[in-house]
């Protein structure tokens, strides 16, 4: 994503800074998961594995990590507990000094990773799910109505079913017609009444 970028500890840092990058060892023994006591150690050892995780977004020039510190002695077994190891000096070919050590030993580790906006995921990311909102429903309908052994209650709730308005539309239409006609049949009849009333009129002056 960005061979160049580098996050450190030391970079805004460059001298050891208490609670950023020094700890001491009672710091790291408290900040396990199940809290260690010094002085449950001091004499068997034990140890402790320090990692670092960095969890950072690529665009940011500063990141700090997150410190999770853990005992690994005790995962081995009850046998296991502590940190010892033994070293021999030879003085002679018959002689030789035998040392035991007891002690902590601490593993440390840096892990992580980096992140960023991708836009063109994004974007196929919501085309999808959009596209699967509009399917959802249309799938759920199908398997409640077609598979479910209750489909006729769900039918019966999802959808009312309205009266066969088929013969009412079919005399709505018949009327609407009718009455389209009606303006050409009153106009016949009003010039039909003024015909009759100019010959009463003719017939009235003829007469007088």
């Amino acid at each position: 994503m960005d061979p160049n970028k580098i996050w450190s500890t030391e970079k805004q840092h460059p001298e050891p800074l208490p609670g950023f990058n020094l700890f001491t060892i009672r710091e790291l023994l408290a900040m396990a998961d199940t809290p260690v006591r010094f002085e449950e150690v001091e004499q068997l050892g034990a140890s402790i594995e320090v990692q670092f995780v960095w969890n950072c977004h690529i665009a940011d020039d500063a990141c700090r990590p997150e410190v999770k510190v853990r005992r690994i002695d005790t995962l081995f077994g009850d046998h296991a507990f502590g940190y010892s190891f033994k070293s021999a000096e030879y003085v002679s070919e018959d002689e030789r000094y035998q040392y035991q050590i007891n002690g902590l030993r601490f593993f440390l580790r840096t892990v992580g990773k980096a992140n960023r906006l991708s836009v063109m995921k994004l974007v196929m990311k919501a085309s999808t799910s959009a596209t699967l909102l509009t399917v959802a429903p249309l799938v759920a309908d199908f398997i409640m109505l077609q598979v479910f052994s209750r489909s006729k209650k769900y039918f019966a709730r999802k959808y009312e079913i309205s009266p066969d308005f088929s013969e009412y539309m079919e005399k709505l239409e018949a009327k609407k017609k009718e009455q389209q006609k009606q303006p050409g049949l009153q106009e016949e009849d009003d010039q039909a009444t003024l015909e009759r009333d100019r010959e009463w009129l003719s017939r009235l002056e003829e007469h007088n």
